[in-house]
């Protein structure tokens, strides 16, 4: 199992998924030595930030990245930071 700590200053309360809810009670049993540091809470929301800038999904992963795309607010979040357009005309944002 890998994470990412990208987001935040303080201390972690959860993990996001991005869309993936079949992570959750693995990430759940992984955080079971360290419940007294609790309590934590996963969320299935995507997030978008600068790590995924010029990044393009390759196109078997494409039907998987839609339905996360369209299925949390990632969407939204995409358009805040002008990353959709690009996203949908399958480019990365340019610098």
């Amino acid at each position: 199992m890998a994470a990412s700590f990208d987001i935040g200053v303080s201390r972690v309360t959860g993990f996001f998924t991005n869309g993936r809810k079949d992570v959750i009670p693995a990430i759940d049993r992984a955080l079971v030595p360290v419940a007294g540091l609790g309590p934590f809470a996963q969320s299935e929301e995507a997030m978008t930030g600068t790590r995924q800038r010029g990044r393009t999904p390759a196109p078997p992963f494409r039907r998987e990245v839609e339905a996360i795309v369209e299925g949390t607010a990632l969407k939204e979040q995409m358009q805040a930071f002008d990353l959709y357009e690009d996203y949908r005309a399958g480019r990365g944002r340019r610098p």
